[in-house]
């Protein structure tokens, strides 16, 4: 009987945790709410209402043994036989142990079952998240701070859990008085006023003070001539939590510059995290839920707000670097970035981002000339030399890189590169000065890494990885395993690399394309008529499109984010090329599962 009891109880107790996380849900529009309605067969446990209309029917089922089909079929069959005419269905499945055949029923039914982790704690996760999200689009977010969420859950908690004894059911205007009771008042809600919302229950589990892996810099090679600027970044870090955006053209040092700072902070301890920028701001927090420990099986929309309640809670103490920020930036985005209370420091090629803003310039030529011989590898050679060089790239920082590393993978003298450099017409006989902004007319730095890539010598067949990489999103890894499933040599990998055009590192050793790189190699193709077939490249294309193969549910979100990538780009590539009917029922269903599996 004890354990019948406890079992019982347990079950009211998640049918009501569930029933306040349906009512807080921004997607469900209601009126009423009615734990335990009379209904026919008595199967439904949970009843949303609108304009007196039965809307959702719930039921909750919770087990610490596995599901099995048989009894979920069951029970899915016999709510919707009892489901008195509601528009929605949806049973609520606890537990963390379901057999094979069970899963793959609940994926067919994905839209009217919901599978939820076993265990007071995950869903008060749960719940907390979808508080967070109630509180800040009713506008009150500021009056509101992180102890109060308890109180507030408490409240709705009861006020639920006790309809079930009730006749009638519970009005919205009654949820929303007892939500009001839960916030503090008088003189402790002024104290408070400034506070932010967003925050946990109870402070969260011990975060590692790298949120996520923070890429390496040779700061023998990559900062030279930048340590005046890392060091001012640093100062106006530390004394602003406001934006410090590094603007500038693509290839002159932004990142590097970044990556000083973040390195220099994560040595002396304090909170950092490195995102490569995406389609969204949920998309670039989403990188961190990981490292902030939001559990696996959190939402995507709850692992948000948990994302960014405990970076709120972090505070000063945390430095976010946010790389390479393409994407027009909303007013709403804007306010939720200067609303984290962290300091942030950004990115990007735009001039006109609503941050406050500190444009990198390019090098002076001494410092341009110490990089080359960083690169290149000691200093050797007539320094004249080096300064031509220098000078007809304009001190541009990837250029000059390119151009010391293929002088080192040539050998011979510096004299002998020059001259090959000549007459092969990477210089102008009229010895003009390289254009910095991107235009037709003059000699731009796209074009200066276009007759670079042509007179570099590949062969056809690093040529033809490179002309691969042109379908990837630039500057983000990609995994290791691409090589293998593409049938590419590891020695032709290490000459695209050691020459620059490809760049390896990360916490996978993945592969990475700049973005100039990308951008010139493609222009040209274009220039040429050529195109990719990825169908040539071994069983890279069958690997995507076999997504389960690599992206297993249980992969944490980074890599699941790093790893669709890849899917994304292919995607996009074949959509650009007129060919994404052929792969409607494969890659964009794999894409879709993978999706739902995170919550989006």
């Amino acid at each position: 009987m004890a354990n019948g009891g406890e079992t019982a109880s347990r079950g009211f107790i998640f049918q009501a945790v569930v029933a306040l996380i349906k009512c807080l849900d921004p997607e469900n529009d209601w009126d009423q709410i009615k734990n335990e309605p009379n209904t026919e067969e008595d199967k439904v446990d949970i009843m949303l209402y609108k304009d007196g209309r039965p809307k959702s029917a719930i039921q909750v089922k919770s087990s610490i043994n596995a599901f099995e089909r048989p009894a979920v079929e069951r029970w899915l069959n016999n709510l919707k036989d009892d489901a008195e005419g509601a528009g929605t269905v949806c049973l609520y499945l606890v537990g963390d142990k379901f057999t094979q055949p069970c899963d793959k029923f609940i994926e067919v039914n994905s839209s009217e079952i919901e599978k939820v982790p076993f265990g007071f704690e995950q869903l008060k996760y749960l719940c907390t998240g979808k508080l967070v999200g109630y509180i800040n689009r009713i506008g009150i977010g500021s009056k509101v701070s992180i102890s109060d969420l308890d109180p507030i859950a408490a409240n709705l908690f009861w006020e639920i859990l006790n309809n079930s004894i009730f006749k009638d059911p519970i009005s919205r205007e009654e949820f929303e008085a007892a939500f009001q009771r839960g916030i503090p008042q008088g003189e402790e809600l002024a104290e408070r006023i400034a506070k932010a919302v967003t925050g946990l229950v109870q402070k969260g589990p011990e975060i590692p003070q790298c949120l996520t892996p923070i890429p390496l810099i040779d700061k023998e090679v990559g900062l030279i001539g930048r340590d005046d600027i890392v060091k001012d970044f640093r100062k106006m870090l530390e004394e602003n939590t406001c934006i410090v955006l590094v603007n500038g053209l693509g290839g002159i040092g932004k990142t590097a510059v970044m990556q000083g700072v973040c390195n220099d902070l994560k040595d002396e301890g304090h909170y950092v995290a490195w995102i490569s920028c995406g389609d969204s701001l949920k998309d670039d927090l989403l990188m961190l839920r990981d490292g902030l420990r939001i559990p696996k099986e959190e939402k995507e929309d709850a692992a948000y707000d948990l994302v960014k309640a405990r970076i709120q809670d972090l505070g000063k103490k945390m430095y976010l670097f946010m790389d390479d920020l393409s994407r027009k930036v909303t007013r709403e985005e804007r306010d939720a970035i200067n609303g984290l209370g962290i300091h942030v420091m950004i990115t990007s090629r735009a001039e006109n981002l609503p941050f406050r803003k500190k444009k990198l310039e390019f090098l002076d030529e001494d410092s341009a000339v110490r990089i080359f011989y960083g690169y290149y590898g000691g200093k050797s050679g007539d320094e004249g030399t080096v300064r031509k060089v220098v000078r007809s790239v304009n001190s541009h920082t990837l250029l000059v890189e390119l151009l010391a590393k293929a002088a080192k993978e040539e050998g011979g003298t510096l004299d002998e590169f020059y001259m090959g450099l000549e007459k092969n017409g990477f210089f102008n006989v009229s010895e003009e000065e390289l254009e910095t902004e991107h235009d037709d007319e003059n000699r731009t730095i796209e074009e200066s890494v276009i007759r670079l890539y042509r007179i570099s010598g590949l062969s056809e067949e690093q040529q033809r990885i490179m002309k691969f990489f042109t379908i990837f999103s630039p500057e983000k890894e990609i995994y290791y395993e691409v090589r293998d499933w593409a049938g590419f040599k590891t020695e032709e990998m290490r000459i695209l690399i050691a020459l620059g055009w490809l760049e390896r590192g990360g916490l996978e050793q993945g592969y990475y394309i700049h973005q100039i790189v990308k951008d010139s190699i493609a222009k040209q193709m274009e220039k040429n008529g050529e195109t990719v077939v990825l169908e040539d490249y071994g069983k890279f294309l069958d690997e995507v499109l076999n997504t389960d193969s690599y992206m297993g549910r249980a992969v944490p979100y980074e890599k699941v984010r790093k790893r669709i990538v890849l899917t994304e780009d292919v995607a996009r590539f074949f959509d650009e090329s007129g060919r994404a009917d052929e792969y409607a029922g494969t890659l964009f269903n794999n894409m879709a599962g993978v999706y739902y599996a995170q919550g989006n």
